[in-house]
């Protein structure tokens, strides 16, 4: 459930950064800085769904790290 949480917040707030510079330019510097303000809402959200899915998790997150790792070292001994 945080997963998908996280990856639902984490679209939110790129939406929200991309919406910013032409909110700023079609109306005013507020519309700028709420863009702005949601953006960081939404990161912060997402970073509590990461830190509650991991203290509920430790070895499935241990064994994602554990994984991305090995991955990193196969694909190294493959381009050499």
């Amino acid at each position: 459930m945080y997963l998908t949480l996280r990856i639902v917040f984490t679209i939110l707030s790129a939406i929200c950064v991309a919406i910013a510079i032409p909110a700023g330019v079609w109306f005013n510097f507020t519309a700028t800085l709420i863009c702005a303000g949601l953006a960081f809402a939404f990161y912060l959200i997402m970073l509590t769904c990461k830190l509650k899915h991991e203290s509920l998790n430790p070895a499935q997150s241990e064994e994602e790290s554990l994984d991305g790792e090995k991955n990193e070292q196969e694909n190294s001994s493959k381009d050499k």
